[in-house]
């Protein structure tokens, strides 16, 4: 789409500041919001019926309004595989998950993870350390610490910075399941694998259908099936004969 222009920004707050910098995102002229974080939902739902104009797409909400879609990928597919390397690679039989809020799709990649791993070895425990934070190293670096000291020789989590846990875990030489992105990098001997976004095709379709008018007030779910999630490379710590499983 080489006739659109974007604009972005970083960092901000789960809070009003959200709500204001969107606004002014309508007021430069953008015609298409995504609002990509949980918290940002209920602010995002201000905003739209202050510009019914606008469309807003959010990432991960439960709730809708005629302007303001939802979009997600089921990449709890994704951990469920995941957790099958790690099911077939732990010799402890503990695994460790670094996780930020107890909100669904969060219980969803723990439990998705834990029954990957006993699909293929039936011992298999996960002890869940909660930060109550998206991005916060400290914390995600203290909980990989904690875990691996109680045991786990495999980690995984759902926040924002798992290259924390990652390189926690390669420090300490266990081994570690990747989210969001591929950190293969920060781990060249202990990384199994790990569950990713490809959010481009999804935000494209999304864009188009604004232009076109077939925007709907829905809640979109891709999958691995429509490669909104995929899985990453498999690390040398993972056997040929475990990749084919």
């Amino acid at each position: 789409m080489d006739d659109v222009e974007t604009v972005h920004f970083e960092n901000i707050p789960e809070n009003a500041d959200v709500q204001r910098v969107m606004e002014r995102m309508v007021r430069s002229g953008v015609e298409v919001v995504f609002p990509t974080s949980y918290g940002y939902l209920d602010h995002a739902l201000k905003v739209a019926e202050k510009y019914p104009e606008v469309h807003f797409a959010h990432s991960g909400g439960l709730k809708t309004s005629d302007n303001l879609m939802t979009y997600f990928a089921e990449i709890d597919q994704a951990m469920y595989l995941s957790g099958v390397a790690a099911g077939l690679t732990t010799k402890t039989n503990k695994l460790g998950f670094i996780a930020a809020h107890p909100i669904p799709q969060v219980l969803r990649n723990i439990n998705a993870f834990t029954r990957g791993a006993q699909s293929v070895n039936p011992d298999v425990t996960t002890s869940v350390i909660w930060t109550s934070n998206w991005s916060d190293p400290t914390k995600e670096a203290e909980a990989a610490e904690a875990l691996i000291s109680d045991g786990a020789d495999v980690l995984t989590g759902h926040v924002d910075s798992p290259i924390n846990y990652v390189q926690v875990a390669e420090r300490r030489g266990v081994y570690s399941v990747g989210y969001h992105a591929d950190a293969s990098q920060f781990a060249p001997e202990g990384w199994l694998v790990g569950a990713v976004w490809n959010w481009g095709p999804m935000m494209v379709d999304i864009v188009k259908s604004a232009e076109d008018g077939t925007w709907k007030s829905e809640h979109l779910r891709g999958d691995l099936l429509t490669g909104a999630a995929k899985l990453s490379d498999f690390g040398s710590a993972v056997s040929e004969d475990d990749q084919q499983t």
